[in-house]
């Protein structure tokens, strides 16, 4: 064997022996360790740990968007009334005219009402004019047969004579007398035979029949006022006295 050959193999066994590292030694023999090997596969996870205790608040985040409106409560109870304001100056010039226009007008109603006294107690005055109660009866002594006498009144915004008390039937008598003719009456049984009714419809309650009447006669279905008051049917195509009643 040459000698470098040699030299060679002897320098590497000395490196073997200074380069052993002794791991573990017993009383029997010596392990030496070689080279680290290579990394094994992952563990199986070990169990989890006790939780650890609750550290400290962190700071306030930004507010979140507005949520769903919720559904409207259920209604309160009612307050106690507040305190009357004081009124404004615009308020009182309003109440103070007003108050102007109604006396005003209570002056105007007071004047009508004298002046209505004042021509009631003319209209007394006056041939074929007569008062009773709040009822005006005229007349200027035309005759006429009923429809045409009707009418008359009707026109005139009146209808015709239909006393309803013994005062109304006073004020028709007085002007019959004057005038020395039978007046026809606004009451007929035009509508049906045997029942009187006023112009307006109505079924009359008071009457003032002369005796035996109304008799009921052949076409006399309306009715006029004796020299007496008394009240009898007759023929409504005869002409008697318009007397109107307003």
């Amino acid at each position: 064997m040459p000698v470098l050959q040699v030299f060679s193999v002897v320098l590497l066994g000395i490196s073997l022996v200074y380069s052993t590292e002794i791991c573990q030694e017993t009383n029997y023999t010596i392990i030496k360790c070689g080279a680290p090997g290579k990394d094994g596969l992952p563990g199986t996870q070990g169990i989890n740990g006790l939780n650890g205790e609750k550290g400290a608040q962190g700071p306030v985040g930004p507010a979140g968007p507005p949520g769903l409106e919720g559904r409207p409560g259920p209604k309160g109870e009612k307050g106690p009334q507040g305190e009357k304001g004081e009124r404004g100056d615009s308020g009182a010039s309003v109440l103070e005219a007003l108050k102007l226009q109604l006396g005003v007008l209570d002056g105007k109603v007071t004047k009508l009402q004298s002046n209505l006294v004042s021509l009631r107690k003319a209209f007394a005055l006056y041939r074929g004019v007569k008062l009773a109660g709040d009822k005006i009866y005229i007349s200027d002594d035309t005759q006429a047969v009923y429809d045409v006498a009707k009418s008359t009144c009707t026109m005139a915004g009146a209808q015709l004579a239909s006393p309803q008390n013994n005062d109304e039937n006073q004020a028709v008598l007085t002007i019959r007398t004057q005038y020395g003719v039978s007046p026809y009456l606004g009451i007929n049984d035009i509508m049906t035979e045997g029942t009187y009714r006023l112009p307006n419809g109505n079924v009359i309650s008071y009457t003032n029949w002369a005796p035996n009447e109304p008799n009921q006669g052949a076409g006399e279905d309306c009715v006029e006022m004796y020299d007496t008051g008394k009240w009898n049917d007759r023929s409504c195509g005869e002409k008697r006295l318009v007397i109107c009643e307003f």
